[in-house]
C-alpha cells in the first residue's frame, strides 16, 4: 500500500498515474491524514497496524517515518491543531470506531486522553 501526492491545482486530467508521486510505500492500510505545513510533516492513520505514523511531508527519506501513537483500535482519522502565535503543531485529534471516541494527545503522541 502507498500514499501518493498529486498537484493541488491543474487543468490536466488527473485520472492516469503520470500525476501520482509516491510519498510512502509500506505494509499497512493508510487512511485519514493531515499535514503540518510549517514542519513539513505528514501524519496518517494506519488501522491495520493500529498506529499513527509521522514522516516528511514531501516523502524525502521515505523509509524514515515513525509511529507516534500505537494501540488504539479502529482508528479512522487524525486532525491537527496549531498554536495561533507560533504556528507549531499543538494537538492531534484521533477518531476511532472501536469505542466511538475521539482521543487527543500532543503532536509527539504524548499524554493521550479520551476527549469525547
Amino acid at each position: 500500500n502507498a500514499i501518493y501526492k498529486t498537484p493541488m491545482v491543474t487543468s490536466e486530467d488527473l485520472s492516469d498515474d503520470r500525476w501520482k508521486e509516491k510519498v510512502y510505500s509500506y505494509e499497512g492500510t493508510p487512511r485519514g491524514l493531515d499535514l503540518d505545513v510549517a514542519a513539513n510533516m505528514l501524519y496518517w492513520v494506519d488501522d491495520s497496524n493500529a498506529a499513527i505514523y509521522r514522516g516528511s511531508g514531501d516523502g524525502t527519506g521515505s523509509d524514515d517515518f515513525e509511529a507516534v501513537v500505537t494501540g488504539l483500535m479502529e482508528m479512522k482519522d487524525v486532525k491537527l491543531t496549531f498554536d495561533a502565535e507560533t504556528g507549531e503543531c499543538d494537538r492531534m485529534f484521533i477518531s476511532t470506531t472501536f469505542s466511538n471516541s475521539i482521543y487527543t494527545c500532543s503532536c509527539d503522541g504524548d499524554d493521550i486522553t479520551e476527549f469525547i
